[in-house]
Formats: C-alpha cells, sequence, structure tokens
C-alpha cells in the first residue's frame, strides 16, 4: 500500500512538471508572436534592417530561451523604442545591434552548464542577424551547407563562447560566392579544433570570445561592409556634396575638367580594374602620377565581386553605402585633393591599361 501511495505522489509531481513545463513553452511562443507582430505594427519601410524588425525581434525572443534569461526579453520594447526615437538611420540600426548584442552576450552568459543544443541555438541566431537578415539575393543551397558548418564548429569546440564565436567568425567571412569559398568554415573547424582545450567556459578566451561576438552582432546592419572592408567602417568619409560629372576615360584619353565653385577633392573610381596589379600606372592627376593601389574598382566590395578581385579599400575612401546587412557594400569612389586654387585640373589616363579599363570622373566635391 505504502508502494502504492509513493507510485501516486511520483506521478502527480511528474504531471506537475510537465505541466510547468508546458506552461513555461506555450509562454516563451506566445513572447515571440506578440513581440513579431507589435514590431510588425510599427510599419517601417526606412531600411531593409528596418523592415526585418520583426524578425529581429523574434531573433532576441529565441536568444532569450535558449538562455533561459527573462531580462534578454526587454530587448523587444528596447528595440521598438530605439525604432521610434532615432530618426537618423546610422544611429538607429547601431541601436538595435547594440541591443542584440546585449541581448545575446547576457544570455550566454546566464547559461550555467553551456549544452551544444543551447551553444547551437546562439550560433545560429548570430549567423540569422548578419546573414539572413535584409537579403535580397540568397541562395538556401548555399547557406544550408554554411549552417552545417556552423554547427560542426560549435560541436567541436566543447559547447563554450568560444565555438560561438568562431561560427559567427565562420559566417561573417565566408561569401559562399564563388562555392569554392564554403571551404573556409573547414578552416574554424580546425581552429576550434586547436582551442579546444582552451575553451572553459570561464577562460579569459571565452571573454576575448563574447568580446567578439558582441561587435559582430552590434555592426550586423553593416555585416557585409565588416566581412569585406573593415577599414571603410573606420577611416571611410562618403562623398555627399557632389556636383557630378559621370566621365568616363578610356586609355589613352586625357581631358582638361572645370573645377566647379568651391570644390576642394575630385572623385574617382575604376571600372574594370578589379585585377590591376597595384603598381600598374593608371593615368595622372595635374602632377599625380595614379597608380592601381590609389584607386579601386566602382563594384569591387559587392559580395560577388569580393573573391575574384585584388583591390583594397583606397585610404581616402569616398564612397558611399549600398545596401544593408550581408548584402550590403561600399562602392570603390576614392577622394584626391584638388591643388589650391585650381580652376581647371588635367586628368589623363595611361594607354597601356588594357582596353577594357576605364577611369571614372565621378564629381567634384564642394
Amino acid at each position: 500500500m505504502r508502494s502504492g501511495c509513493r507510485t501516486r505522489r511520483r506521478e502527480s509531481r511528474y504531471r506537475r512538471s510537465r505541466v510547468a513545463v508546458d506552461r513555461r513553452t506555450i509562454s516563451w511562443i506566445a513572447a515571440g508572436l506578440l513581440s513579431f507582430w507589435a514590431c510588425r505594427l510599427l510599419g517601417l519601410q526606412a531600411t531593409p534592417i528596418d523592415r526585418a524588425l520583426p524578425w529581429i525581434a523574434l531573433i532576441a525572443v529565441v536568444v532569450a530561451w535558449a538562455g533561459e534569461c527573462s531580462a534578454a526579453l526587454s530587448a523587444v520594447p528596447l528595440l521598438i523604442g530605439a525604432a521610434i526615437c532615432f530618426p537618423d538611420t546610422h544611429t538607429r540600426l547601431l541601436a538595435y545591434g547594440v541591443v542584440m548584442a546585449v541581448a545575446l552576450c547576457g544570455s550566454i552568459l546566464n547559461v550555467e552548464e553551456m549544452t551544444f543544443p543551447r551553444a547551437a541555438v546562439f550560433a545560429i541566431a548570430g549567423t540569422a542577424l548578419i546573414r539572413w537578415i535584409a537579403r535580397e539575393h540568397f541562395s538556401t543551397f548555399r547557406e544550408l551547407v554554411l549552417l552545417l558548418g556552423v554547427i560542426a564548429i560549435v560541436a567541436v569546440a566543447k559547447r563554450s563562447a568560444v565555438g560561438i564565436a568562431l561560427a559567427m567568425a565562420a559566417a561573417l567571412y565566408t561569401p559562399a560566392i564563388p562555392f569554392r569559398t564554403l571551404a573556409i568554415p573547414i578552416a574554424f573547424v580546425l581552429a576550434a579544433l586547436a582551442l579546444r582545450p582552451l575553451s572553459t567556459q570561464h577562460s579569459a578566451l571565452s571573454t576575448a570570445s563574447l568580446f567578439a561576438v558582441a561587435l559582430i552582432v552590434t555592426l550586423f546592419a553593416w555585416s557585409g561592409i565588416l566581412a569585406r572592408t573593415p577599414r571603410y567602417l573606420k577611416y571611410g568619409r562618403p562623398a555627399v556634396n557632389r556636383a557630378h560629372v559621370y566621365w568616363a576615360m578610356h586609355p589613352g584619353e586625357s581631358h582638361d575638367f572645370e573645377v566647379v565653385p568651391d570644390a576642394h577633392a575630385v572623385i574617382l573610381s575604376l571600372s574594370n580594374g578589379a585585377n590591376l596589379p597595384r603598381r600598374t600606372v593608371v593615368g595622372r592627376l595635374g602632377d599625380l602620377e595614379l597608380h592601381a593601389s590609389d584607386l579601386a574598382d566602382w563594384g569591387f566590395a559587392r559580395r560577388q565581386e569580393w573573391w575574384r578581385s585584388t583591390n583594397r579599400l583606397p585610404r581616402h575612401a569616398a564612397g558611399l553605402i549600398r545596401g544593408y546587412g550581408y548584402d550590403g557594400w561600399v562602392d570603390g569612389a576614392v577622394r584626391f585633393a584638388l591643388p589650391d586654387g585650381a580652376k581647371t585640373i588635367r586628368i589623363s589616363v595611361d594607354r597601356r591599361l588594357p582596353a577594357s579599363t576605364i577611369l571614372q570622373v565621378e564629381a567634384f566635391e564642394r
């Protein structure tokens, strides 16, 4: 009789625990749906990132659920607040990144024991932010192959913050075009294997990994630029006050351009020049000899062109940001200072350049 009572008590406790688990699951699902709906009601259309805000909020809820961190749910009202309070696009998108970085890193720190499913959810959530939000060109097969690599890195790295950081780095630096670049995650798997003995939950390496995760997530709205031309985020200064010229110059051509009033610089770029050796003489700007290392092809930083290009972002980059998320890139326009008091400037193109290469005189900058 006593054994029967004990059995009934165990069954009662089991039923109560299942009810509690079911209630928690329903609560998290409800939180995700309500967050998605609330952000959708905002109806933001300013940028692709704004239009994807419901999905960003849903990722925040998934991250909070994986880390069992209810405090991370505050990311949703903070995202909504940022959308309402910051009219400036760059400030608003940066605020989204800061909120999501705090939510993700806070949820990771809240976990007492990092299991493989939890680490995988964190890595996939981070990958979704930096690769899948606001995408216009999406190859499902390539992204699935990359996703397998992300999961493999997490599995090899003993389910630590180091593995999550390496998985997100692999997602960031793998363009997947051309297809052979999908071998890049293999290098990160090997790195995870090498760092495995050091990947304890509370090691200095784990702390550094969290900082890396926070940086990548903070800049997720410009992840394509972070992956391919990170120098632009520090040194780039887009030329916005332009007097457009749009003059294409072929090899052997030269022309005297009248400098517009108050102009202090001329904006140049190349077309079909993404693979020129760096020391190649392109032409002359007044008395200044121009080399391929001083210029860049206008579209060299696009994801589909990056792997084939030998260009690097010049020091005085003046290009505009084109697109957001992983499809984001910056054009290869470069700023060259004009001589003081110049009324005209002579620009010439070296006749020894390949016939298809064009020097583009885009504008004068006031």
